[in-house]
């Protein structure tokens, strides 16, 4: 066999023995990561491309956060905050068909099922454009609300306590807000359910889950942080590797909450 031949996406593999215990979560995202690098490059740059007026949206929505929370340095929180942000908006904004289509390939990979990257990213997100978009307008309501209301409170907080207790339940609420969209589209293109039936499911993993997800949260945050401090590596790794990677850390994780409270639960 040759030095190439080890590469081949197609040859045998050592194949699975009866009774084995499951493999730990981090060696399979890991195997499904570089089995499937070359997949994860197209679609990101595939989703890039589709998402583009997304990430300047996004950047321009959460550009108050920006503005008004370092402005405030009572809040030592701020830079975080401001990724967690621009990251939320932009989940919400780059959703609609596209981030259907993307959850779709990715939750496929993370159950190391198959998935033609292209064909199926179109797909589902044509089969889903109308659930996509009525998410995305109610989100964006939400969130521009949020942004307005967040924004004037934090800027008068140390006016009166009661105005810092507002920005910390407001702060919370978008914490909250920001764990949903951890669920809500792969929860969308794995059941038939109303709209009101998603964004209830994906509140009471975002509650019962709060540990785990601020955990998946800040590996997001922190990696992007990471990825944007220098404005070429972000230039280049934005379209080639940031999205992916971190879509299939999220969806990784979201597919085994959701199948073994939701899937599962439906086989007993």
């Amino acid at each position: 066999m040759g030095f190439f031949d080890r590469f081949r996406y197609d040859k045998e593999g050592p194949g699975v023995e009866k009774d084995a215990p499951p493999k730990h979560p981090l060696r399979v995202f890991f195997g499904v990561y570089t089995r499937k690098f070359y997949k994860l490059l197209q679609l990101n740059l595939i989703h890039f491309i589709c998402s583009f007026p997304a990430i300047l949206i996004a950047l321009m929505i959460s550009g108050n956060f920006f503005g008004s929370m370092f402005e405030s340095k009572k809040y030592p929180v701020s830079i975080w905050l401001g990724f967690a942000a621009f990251m939320c908006v932009f989940n919400i904004v780059a959703v609609g068909p596209f981030q259907s289509g993307f959850t779709y390939v990715l939750r496929n990979f993370s159950r190391e099922e198959h998935a033609f990257v292209w064909h199926d990213y179109l797909r589902t997100a044509k089969k889903n454009l109308k659930q996509s978009l009525i998410l995305t307008a109610i989100n964006l309501g939400i969130f521009a609300a949020f942004s307005a209301s967040f924004s004037w409170y934090l800027g008068q907080s140390e006016k009166s306590i009661f105005l810092s207790i507002a920005v910390g339940i407001q702060g919370l609420f978008l914490i909250i807000f920001m764990m949903m969209q951890i669920y809500t589209y792969q929860i969308m293109i794995t059941f038939e359910l109303k709209i009101k039936d998603i964004y209830k499911n994906s509140f009471l993993f975002a509650i019962g889950m709060f540990v785990p997800n601020i955990g998946i949260m800040l590996i997001c945050i922190l990696l992007s942080t990471l990825l944007m401090t220098h404005i070429v590596l972000a230039l280049i790794l934005l379209p080639t590797f940031t999205l992916s990677v971190m879509g299939l850390i999220v969806n990784f994780y979201s597919n085994r909450v959701i199948k073994r409270h939701m899937i599962d639960n439906q086989n007993k």
